[in-house]
């Protein structure tokens, strides 16, 4: 049985003949965040995590998170907002500006 108190973004190579699972991935820092939250793969090894309540959504004090990882796994941003529930950040997803023009 798991008990760690913390949101766990992992990802899983599937073998579905043999109803089995291996993790390859997995982003490990104790954030609470029990709702609303996810991670999208933008390129293989580049993530994007939401924590839509992180701190946890009884606490009080709970925070928006969104934080983009690198293939090497360093934090390329990391940005707070306050929220009350999911109001901020809900089902993240990147946006891509590089070839925009001006």
């Amino acid at each position: 049985m798991n008990s760690r108190k913390y949101a766990a973004p992992r990802k899983y190579s599937l073998f579905l003949a043999n109803d089995a699972a291996n993790e390859i991935y997995s982003y490990n820092r104790p954030i609470v965040s029990e709702i609303c939250s996810s991670v999208y793969e933008d390129a293989p090894d580049n993530y994007l995590v939401d924590y839509s309540v992180a701190g946890g959504f009884m606490s009080g004090n709970a925070f928006a998170e969104i934080v983009g990882l690198q293939s090497n796994g360093k934090r390329a941003f990391d940005y707070k907002y306050r929220t009350n529930f999911c109001d901020e950040v809900f089902n993240a997803f990147p946006i891509h500006l590089e070839n925009v023009s001006y």
